[in-house]
């Protein structure tokens, strides 16, 4: 009976990681694609325009920030995968369902982190443009709560998941 309700505290553990990650990500890409609407366009623009804005780097800044929501998608996608494999390991109390529920929940909040780095980096290099001045369209560059709540919030939800693990396995 021990054994049941341990595992129990673990899938429950990993279905709050796994809801975690989808919120996280899924809040941070409405923004992200915002961002990423605004490097697109800014991608056509005459030289001249460039300048002005400042975008000379678009290209550079647009596969940065594809990248980010390419990574943002992918961790909706494995989280959903992983809560789905999760019910189905406890509904016929699969250990195989469950260990892939493990692997997809760890892989959707590594690319967590890898989506926060991407987005520091991509921070970074903004730098203090605030604002993109496009010919017809501003467009705001800030990092916007979704975004940052993100970048913080997926760190800190490895550090927790992490942290629980390893007292799990000292104790048990």
């Amino acid at each position: 009976m021990e054994n049941r309700a341990s595992f129990h505290t673990n899938a429950k553990a990993l279905l709050v990681l796994a809801s975690i990650c989808a919120f996280l990500a899924i809040f941070a890409t409405i923004d992200t694609s915002e961002h990423y609407k605004a490097w697109k366009t800014a991608r056509r623009w005459t030289p001249e325009q460039k300048s002005a804005a400042p975008a000379m780097d678009a290209d550079i800044m647009h596969g940065l920030i594809l990248g980010a929501l390419a990574v943002d998608t992918a961790i909706i996608a494995l989280s959903f995968a992983c809560g789905l494999s999760l019910g189905i390991s406890i509904a016929t109390d699969s250990p195989a369902s469950f260990s892939a529920a493990k692997w997809l929940g760890w892989i959707s909040i590594g690319l967590g982190l890898l989506y926060s780095v991407i987005m520091i980096i991509y921070q970074c290099k903004v730098g203090p443009r605030i604002i993109l001045k496009g010919p017809i369209f501003d467009y705001d560059l800030g990092m916007q709560l979704p975004i940052a709540l993100a970048v913080g919030g997926f760190p800190l939800s490895f550090g927790n998941y992490l942290l629980y693990c390893l007292r799990k396995r000292k104790i048990g």
